[in-house]
């Protein structure tokens, strides 16, 4: 039985699973096998930011509490505010400097009523809108 030693890029906890051939390699015949992470060669501390971004709020739609998630690709005033379909603004979340990078916050409304809402998120020159719905 011959040992082969292979390199990739994986996450810590993630499985893996390969093809392993037969020996003469042209017939193309093997089986499934999974395979044992053996030791880590290095470490990527840290994912660049490619693009500011709003993502969608989870769970949606929610009732009590939602998560709302968003990345900066440099340090930016942020505004979050919540609108109603008639555009009046209903709600302000959260308005204040933030760092490069993914943020997280749980949203618990209060005095809203259940509907369907726009989610705003304004950083710098940057805008983007998500629908978010609330169930009671």
């Amino acid at each position: 039985m011959t040992t082969a030693s292979r390199e990739m890029k994986i996450s810590i906890g993630q499985s893996i699973i390969g093809r392993t051939v037969s020996g003469d390699k042209s017939s193309g015949l093997g089986f499934w096998q999974q395979f044992a992470l053996e030791s880590v060669v290095g470490i990527e501390e840290e994912i660049p930011v490619l693009a500011n971004r709003l993502f969608q709020n989870v769970p949606n739609p929610f009732n009590p509490s939602t998560m709302i998630q968003f990345t900066l690709t440099e340090p930016a005033d942020v505004q979050l505010t919540l609108f109603d379909l008639q555009g009046r603004r209903v709600a302000e979340i959260l308005n204040e400097s933030r760092s490069i990078g993914e943020h997280t916050l749980n949203y618990h409304p209060r005095n809203l009523a259940s509907g369907v809402y726009v989610l705003r998120l304004s950083a710098g020159d940057f805008q983007e809108n998500r629908r978010i719905v609330l169930l009671k």
